[in-house]
């Protein structure tokens, strides 16, 4: 179960807006924002307005932090076993010492892929004649 009025107060925290400023900017009194931050649920229009001053999606509201915290490390722990095969597999490629562009070997290999591409047409029409 989500808690709109403990996101809320996370947000002013994390923003650094107190109470009284927030109000200013809800168009609303000190005591409003007090209730609302003890609701659990608002209307629309109003998350609405909090979405923008805090610069978050309304979705925000909505979200538990535990499963916010459970999905951000999962994620966080895949990109870290991303970033460790990315790591090995440079690693690999740098010991295969493999031509620079400005190696005679890639022009030779550019040229290859050239021709072979060029005979690979050249069959793929020969053989639709044949057809």
């Amino acid at each position: 179960m989500f808690d709109i009025g403990l996101k809320i107060k996370e947000l002013m925290s994390k923003e650094k807006i107190d109470s009284p400023e927030l109000a200013k900017r809800l168009g609303k009194t000190k005591q409003a924002v007090y209730d609302m931050i003890e609701k659990q649920d608002l209307n629309t229009s109003l998350l609405r307005e909090l979405s923008e001053i805090f610069n978050v999606p309304i979705t925000t509201f909505f979200i538990d932090k535990e499963e916010t915290d459970s999905s951000a490390s999962e994620t966080i722990e895949l990109l870290k076993t991303e970033n460790a095969e990315l790591k090995k597999e440079i690693e690999r490629l740098k010991e295969l010492k493999l031509p620079t562009k400005d190696s005679k070997v890639y022009n030779l290999w550019m040229k290859f892929m050239e021709i072979t591409s060029e005979m690979q047409e050249m069959y793929k029409e020969e053989k639709g004649d044949n057809l």
